[in-house]
């Protein structure tokens, strides 16, 4: 056929196709479909004017095609969270009703416990709850407001903080599961206990009805959700003690599965409740059956939808969707970066499959940063380990914002910075290296990519200069945008100001994405800061001390300088995490906008 003819057959359709492109609404099923009769198109094209327009026009047309389906897309994200909270999430609850019964029951028996302890020895709440806790309740109760604690703080700053509890106390719940179970069953003791021995106290002064319609307005939600948190602890453990017919391995990768998808569904749960504890708790002059209502609301919301609602689901379901997953069973250290567009779970994967291949080399990284940072800002700027309070005992966050003290130590602004970029120029030229996507003969300066980097890492760096929470929230909400950027500098050899153009580029094709990645790395090196506080590596730091011959005043020295070792050196295990992810990021990304892959495959066909 002549290409005269062959346009003349076809231009209509194009026409119409150009057309569709153009519209706000855009069918994805239609753009398949025609995506399918360009692509059909260019390759006849290809095969009889390759060296004509028309093949170039219908390449292009193609492109446009491939991005605009993809973007329109985006709607299958709705979907996934539809299908998230009324298939999936209620399928695993019905799977594991035992666990989640089991934790349940253990929680009641604590409860049980404290009510008990508390009728049969007067000091127990005080052992339980702290005389500082008591002493002023007792105060607020012959004030005449027995409720007043939920009054004294401001409401905004009251909701963080309760949020962040609550958030903290599930996720550690959760995640000491890994202790084969034993360490979310301690902590729904501990919480159960606690919650007993709290409402005896106000049932002894005869205050039963005030303090329950106070105290359960977001203690339903609330304490719901810590039980759910300890039934997924529960899964976790379960894993490594009952594999059944899988690996040890395969079945604690299912039980984490499983346990994350609980976890993920108490956390709106949990937030809520901090908002009602925050915003209506602390009214308590609202009349008793309007507070009753929203207890049994609430109460009925939890049975709806974590007990009743899974059954149906699963009569539905019999054979479950999503549980049943597909496990590796033989290792393989490839990982594809080039022409392939990968959902944020498949980033993960091969970002631990990454960390395996290069183990060696990033821990070696991680012990000697700590060697070479921690004696160097230690002494250098502080002068005594005891300035950062570096004690056995504490959470390690709490412990870590010494070393963004920039107001009060001007020098750790240069040094955090400077650190950081050497640490994230080593990571990702690895990943650079093993991509394969350095050309033969390519040169780089790495002096100048250095001090572009660093540039970068000054910019959210700066934001501890800053009072408060804020300033926190701001580097989290900055660093991984600045991550993304160093990769893209490395791996196009681009300077500051055109790396920040191009990631800023490549993010717009997929945010949603770029969001997710980063939501799930930041969980995932959250409890991994969860497990560091837990009493498993705390155990061995007391072991230390028992079976060390020196002084009270030496031993105090050792053991501050060890624990705040092992607060450098987890925090630079977890810091490649967010480097190697957001690197591998930028190859769907960039695919998801150039559609490289695609053009490659294209010029392949019918060849």
């Amino acid at each position: 056929m002549k290409e005269q003819r062959f346009v003349e057959q076809n231009r209509d359709k194009w026409v119409k196709f150009e057309k569709l492109l153009d519209v706000d609404y855009k069918d994805p099923d239609r753009l398949s479909t025609f995506f399918i009769e360009i692509t059909d198109d260019l390759s006849y094209a290809r095969t009889f004017y390759n060296n004509r327009s028309i093949r170039v026009y219908l390449n292009n047309l193609c492109q446009q095609l491939f991005y605009t389906i993809y973007r329109s897309r985006k709607t299958n994200l709705t979907i996934g969270f539809k299908k998230f909270w009324i298939v999936e999430l209620p399928l695993i609850t019905y799977q594991c009703r035992r666990e989640l019964l089991t934790s349940l029951l253990i929680f009641l028996l604590a409860c049980a416990i404290g009510v008990v302890s508390s009728m049969h020895d007067t000091e127990f709440v005080s052992v339980i709850l702290g005389d500082r806790y008591v002493e002023m309740t007792t105060e607020n109760i012959q004030k005449g407001d027995p409720m007043a604690v939920y009054k004294d703080m401001n409401q905004v700053d009251m909701f963080l903080g309760i949020t962040y509890n609550n958030l903290f106390v599930a996720v550690k719940t959760f995640l000491l599961g890994i202790l084969y179970a034993i360490g979310s069953i301690i902590i729904l003791i501990s919480n159960g206990i606690m919650v007993g021995a709290f409402q005896y106290f106000f049932i002894e002064r005869g205050l039963f009805q005030d303090s329950f319609l106070t105290i359960w307005l977001h203690g339903t939600l609330e304490i719901s959700s810590i039980v759910i948190a300890g039934g997924a602890g529960i899964v976790l453990g379960m894993g490594l003690i009952a594999p059944g017919t899988y690996t040890r391995l395969q079945s604690f990768q299912l039980a984490a599965k499983r346990g994350v998808k609980l976890l993920l569904g108490i956390l709106p749960i949990l937030t809520f409740a901090a908002i009602i504890e925050s915003f209506l708790t602390r009214y308590t002059e609202v009349p008793d059956i309007i507070r009753l209502v929203l207890i049994l609301v609430s109460f009925a919301f939890i049975i709806f939808y974590f007990v009743w609602y899974p059954r149906v689901v699963n009569s539905k379901y019999p054979q479950g969707v999503g549980l049943t997953d597909q496990l590796q069973t033989s290792p393989s250290f490839s990982i594809s970066y080039q022409g392939i567009i990968k959902s944020v779970n498949e980033i993960l994967k091969d970002t631990f499959l990454f960390y395996r291949k290069y183990s060696s080399k990033l821990l070696g990284l991680s012990f000697m940063g700590t060697l070479i940072y921690l004696p160097g800002v230690l002494f250098l700027i502080y002068s005594s380990l005891y300035t950062l309070d570096f004690s056995v005992n504490g959470w390690y966050f709490d412990k870590m914002t010494g070393f963004i003290d920039y107001q009060q130590y001007p020098e750790l602004y240069l040094i955090n910075s400077f650190a950081l970029t050497i640490v994230a120029v080593i990571v990702l030229t690895l990943v650079k290296k093993d991509s394969a996507s350095t050309q033969p003969g390519e040169k780089r300066n790495k002096f100048i990519e250095t001090l572009n980097i660093c540039v970068l890492f000054f910019i959210p760096q700066a934001t501890f200069f800053m009072n408060g929470g804020i300033s926190i929230l701001l580097f989290l909400a900055l660093f991984p945008f600045f991550i993304f950027a160093s990769y893209v500098l490395i791996e196009e050899g681009l300077n500051f100001p055109g790396a920040m153009k191009r990631s800023v580029h490549l993010i717009g094709s997929s945010s949603g994405k770029f969001i997710r990645l980063y939501f799930l790395t930041a969980v995932i090196a959250a409890l991994a800061y969860l497990f560091m506080n837990s009493p498993f590596p705390l155990f061995y730091l007391e072991f230390i001390k028992w079976n060390l011959p020196v002084e009270d005043e030496s031993l105090t020295l050792i053991m501050v300088s060890l624990n705040a070792s092992i607060a450098v050196l987890s925090l630079l295990v977890v810091l490649p995490l967010f480097l190697i992810s957001h690197g591998m990021l930028y190859f769907s990304l960039k695919e998801t906008l150039q559609a490289e892959g695609l053009m490659a495959s294209l010029e392949k066909f019918g060849k």
